[in-house]
């Protein structure tokens, strides 16, 4: 066992964020506790060490398809009651997807957590789905593809830019699968993955709320602690994602669009991959972006060239990430305008680093955001559960806040340079287009040629 300590009180002291202890059970399985007695409840969630990247080629979407399966029932229980009893217990279930991790979480009174605990085990190596549900169950993501990507240009651009970034590497997938691939999913193939993948040794157990440190790990060493890993596998390391060359840009029309949008998709380091780097990108997200940032100064009100910016890093990634940088232009501005001004923004971050002052803002709102989710009963959780998940370490995610002030003007400017300056050997990045839908001509040849 490991980071037993308990801590002294359920506040956010001065070095420690969540206050959280860890213990690693036998099979490997990882149990974190945050405790918060503000309300007489509990979140639990197992976070699952495998995602979309973790499918073979050719089964994009197994890894979502499998955890709609897990719905499905057990010997202890049937399909469809796992919600069910949830719920008549007044609390709530749900579960997510994503290329590193798949996450189930329930929220309920704090005397039924070893309920939630009991049945969580239990699929977690009991899992008992038969073939007509299963196939039911896959016409019904089939029918989620087509109302989130097929039925949404946005969507599908994403997706595009998306596939071309991450060239030849398992994040070029979609979470929820390409649709032909979808449709030849199979139960067998779902059984496979979850024998291969659904074990202790690649789950991380967060329990946040009005409960005993202590009593949690007795419980947990009692119900999950039995479990045996089997012939269950850890993910193999990914091939490193290649080199993009020259300009790519994607572009999509659709009847469906009125106004234009320019968007582009960088590659960046992760939170599991450069801690510090994504600090500072996290800094840089909120003083380039939003309605007070950069982007938003100088082409909305400013230059007028734009109705509406973002910019957004999303940190929660094992290996590299993105940031992403999406323009609503006025009415008759065009893309390379639009284009050349981002570009100036971010040089002038580089050419006119953040003051000091403007730093300080930033990381007061960041802090400020993370203090209102941490008096929420699942936000805890939910935070911590990212990180960890991503590969940052308990100790660093217990001080990111406070870490925040290690960041200086030049570490933000260095990012900017070395990952969304066009002349870095490190930029990677797809510029994308979503266009009002093109009319088509018929063009006829002159006379007398063919």
């Amino acid at each position: 066992m490991t980071n037993m300590s308990m801590a002294a009180d359920d506040t956010i002291t001065a070095e420690k964020i969540y206050n959280a202890n860890m213990m690693t059970l036998p099979n490997g399985m990882q149990v974190v506790v945050v405790e918060n007695p503000r309300t007489p409840a509990v979140t639990h969630m197992v976070w699952y060490r495998v995602g979309g990247a973790d499918e073979i080629a050719g089964h994009s979407g197994l890894a979502h398809y499998l955890e709609h399966l897990m719905f499905k029932g057990s010997d202890l229980v049937p399909a469809g009651e796992f919600s069910k009893k949830v719920k008549s217990w007044g609390g709530n279930d749900n579960a997510f997807t994503s290329w590193d991790f798949t996450a189930y979480f329930q929220t309920v009174p704090k005397d039924k957590l070893e309920a939630v605990m009991r049945m969580e085990a239990d699929r977690m190596t009991n899992l008992n789905f038969d073939d007509a549900d299963a196939l039911t169950e896959r016409d019904v993501v089939i029918q989620e593809r087509k109302q989130r990507t097929d039925s949404n240009p946005s969507a599908q651009l994403s997706e595009a830019m998306r596939a071309a970034l991450f060239v030849n590497h398992p994040y070029a997938r979609p979470i929820i699968g390409w649709d032909h691939e979808i449709e030849g999913l199979t139960p067998q193939a779902a059984r496979e993955f979850y024998k291969q993948y659904y074990a202790p040794r690649n789950a991380i157990l967060v329990v946040s709320g009005d409960v005993n440190t202590r009593h949690v790990y007795e419980k947990a060493a009692l119900i999950y602690g039995s479990i045996d890993n089997g012939d269950a596998n850890i993910r193999q390391t990914w091939a490193r994602v290649p080199n993009i060359y020259g300009n790519v840009t994607v572009t999509h029309d659709h009847s469906s669009i009125q106004q234009p949008i320019w968007r582009k998709l960088y590659r960046a380091p992760g939170a599991g991959q450069d801690y510090k780097k994504s600090l500072a990108f996290v800094l840089a997200e909120n003083m380039i972006g939003g309605n007070t940032g950069r982007l938003y100064k100088s082409l909305v009100v400013e230059q007028q060239l734009a109705s509406s910016v973002h910019f957004h890093y999303g940190a929660v990634s094992v290996e590299d990430s993105t940031v992403s940088i999406g323009i609503t232009p006025r009415e008759g501005i065009p893309m390379d305008q639009i284009n050349n001004a981002i570009n100036d923004v971010l040089q002038g971050v580089i050419d006119t680093p953040f003051t000091d002052d403007e730093i300080q803002k930033a990381i007061n709102q960041i802090v400020d955001e993370a203090v209102y989710e941490m008096d929420s009963l699942t936000g805890p959780a939910m935070m911590l559960g990212y990180q960890l998940i991503s590969g940052v370490p308990l100790d660093q995610a217990e001080t990111w806040i406070h870490d925040l002030d290690q960041i200086s003007s030049s570490d933000i400017s260095e990012i900017i340079q070395t990952y969304l300056v066009p002349s870095s050997k490190n930029y990677h990045a797809v510029t994308g287009h979503l266009l009002p839908e093109q009319k088509k001509e018929t063009s006829t040849l002159p006379r007398g040629e063919g």
